[in-house]
């Protein structure tokens, strides 16, 4: 053992340990037996392994990494040298001279363990794990080891070996590795199969979360390279949500809408996990979830608007579903939130589709049903109108009201008889009159309102209500027909088709509605788009045909001469 020590030390010759190096752990496993008997050889024996590291770390170095290598081939011979063991050595890497020595002996541990055809053969990570101090960086290891990686050919640096590199050091480093596109470029020099870093990398990336190891941008960087990958991406993103607090997971989709190009892929599970953590949200961290929206909203990219809205939607019918089955939701939300949240969809050039269910919640419950506060029905449909004119170039322009509005949305306007209509006064009716403003949807919901406000009318007291109505039109002075009225025109109609059109054949028996009548007369003849000039064509030859069958069975009276005045006469508009 002496003998081979004074080689060691003393000769220059750089082929010594590439030919003799399995000869060199022969010797040292053999002296390993004797440490018991005589003491005094294991400071021998220390020096002995302390020189031939050196001297390997220095020949791998020399070499490239092709030296040394085993020359022995015998599996027996290779089991008793037991070269495994001295890796045991190696509890500290404070540089790279010290990684050559651990590179050198890697290299000849993983050759010994396939010729001894060991069932486990040694991996990277049990090698790793025997290091209990690493004063080299992450960057530095990777470096070093694509310098010599012809030498690991046989048996590379996989995917857990890897990660478990990551785990020890990249915490000690991340505010170098902010972005996880350096971490990428390792994996790439190191020719890593991404797939089998994914797999490993989950755990430690759930704690790298929870520690904050990567900023916003790291993470995102991260999570952008699997945005093709719809298993590996569902499976991150749920990572990065269990291990962060809501609002973290909130700037993260705006994040990728402002600095990246949202995919489905993305789309899909973004809106399912913040679907999932907001729902539980109070009201006021929900507000405070819109609040920051609608500051980050101008600067999403034009690209990722229609998306972000689509995400944005559903978190609104999620969360304000649930406020409703809780039951405080009324309480909790007002005109002014409602406001707010649709300004953050309608930014983001949000389309209303009228398939989606989604999207019809949302605009239900942002634009109808939210506003419960007041009992007068007729100052809700008047606030409801002017709701509407706000957003007639957003989505009234835009949307045909007849695909998208429900009858159910419009219970809470509706009167339950048709009394309750006639006690609006003049001034009511004509502010509602002047709010409208030709607004499509103010107008459909106005022909609702009078059609199911009257369409459910005993006909036993029907000329009660056709007299009451006529007084109406004549107190609120809109008795006369005025092409700019089309409220007053499309409620005349709905009365001539509820109910005058369904007594034609008692026509002469009507009450004196003469203002009514006149109108209807007037509308058709002005060629008014709300009036059914088909129908009314229709009533006024039925009717004439009366009145001359009264007037040949010589039985005419005195409303026969006035019915025929009004339907004969029809140019004069008496």
């Amino acid at each position: 053992m002496t003998c081979a020590t004074e080689i060691l030390k003393t000769s220059d010759d750089s082929n010594l340990i590439s030919q003799r190096a399995d000869g060199y752990f022969y010797i040292l496993q053999e002296v390993s037996k004797y440490i018991a008997e005589s003491p005094k050889l294991t400071d021998q024996m220390n020096e002995l392994a302390k020189l031939l590291l050196e001297r390997l770390g220095s020949a791998f170095k020399s070499s490239t990494g092709a030296n040394p290598s085993l020359c022995i081939t015998d599996k027996d011979m290779i089991k008793k040298m037991n070269i495994r063991h001295h890796l045991t050595l190696f509890t500290n890497i404070n540089g790279v001279q010290d990684l050559m020595k651990f590179f050198a002996t890697c290299k000849l541990a993983f050759q010994s363990s396939v010729i001894a055809g060991e069932p486990n053969y040694l991996r990277w990570k049990d090698v790793l794990k025997i290091i209990r101090e690493w004063r080299i960086s992450l960057t530095d290891f990777v470096g070093q080891y694509v310098q010599y990686k012809e030498s690991f050919v046989q048996f590379p640096l996989d995917a857990s070996a890897f990660v478990y590199l990551m785990q020890v050091r990249l915490e000690l480093e991340y505010s170098r590795l902010s972005s996880f596109e350096v971490v990428r470029d390792m994996m790439t020099k190191l020719k890593l199969e991404y797939d089998s870093f994914y797999r490993e990398y989950q755990t430690l990336f759930g704690q790298h979360v929870q520690r904050k190891v990567y900023d916003e941008s790291g993470i995102a960087s991260f999570l952008i390279m699997l945005r093709s990958n719809d298993t590996q991406f569902d499976t991150y993103l749920q990572i990065y949500a269990s291990n962060t607090l809501c609002f973290d997971l909130w700037n993260m989709f705006l994040y990728f809408s402002k600095e990246n190009e949202l995919n489905d892929i993305m789309v899909y599970h973004l809106a399912l996990k913040l679907r999932q953590r907001i729902r539980p949200l109070p009201m006021t961290q929900f507000k405070t979830c819109c609040d920051i929206a609608k500051h980050s909203v101008p600067k999403i990219k034009r690209v990722n608007r229609v998306r972000a809205a689509r995400i944005i939607q559903e978190i609104f019918h999620e969360f304000l579903s649930k406020e409703i089955y809780c039951g405080s939701y009324i309480s909790l939300l007002d005109e002014g939130q409602a406001k707010e949240f649709l300004h953050v969809l309608l930014t983001l050039s949000w389309s209303v589709d009228s398939k989606s269910a989604s999207c019809l919640f949302v605009l239900e419950h942002l634009i109808f049903t939210l506003y419960g506060h007041s009992s007068d029905r007729f100052e809700k449909l008047k606030c409801l109108f002017q709701r509407l004119n706000e957003l007639h170039d957003a989505i009234c322009v835009k949307n045909k009201p007849e695909k998208i509005i429900k009858d159910q949305w419009l219970i809470d306007y509706f009167y339950n008889t048709p009394y309750d209509l006639v006690k609006v006064n003049r001034d009511n009716y004509q502010s509602l009159c002047d709010i409208h403003k030709n607004n499509s949807w103010s107008l459909y919901i106005w022909s609702k309102f009078t059609y199911l406000s009257i369409s459910n009318l005993d006909i036993k007291s029907s000329d009660e209500i056709l007299m009451l109505f006529n007084q109406w039109l004549v107190e609120v002075e809109h008795d006369k027909y005025q092409d700019n009225d089309p409220l007053t025109t499309i409620f005349v109609n709905c009365i001539f088709e509820c109910i005058i059109s369904k007594q034609s054949k008692s026509v002469l028996s009507l009450p004196d509605i003469k203002p009514i009548i006149r109108y209807i007369l007037h509308a058709r003849d002005a060629e008014s788009r709300w009036i059914n000039k088909e129908k009314v064509d229709e009533f006024v030859e039925t009717v004439q045909q009366s009145i001359r069958a009264v007037l040949l069975l010589e039985g005419e009276s005195i409303w026969s001469f006035l019915y025929f005045n009004c339907f004969t006469v029809t140019s004069s508009h008496c």
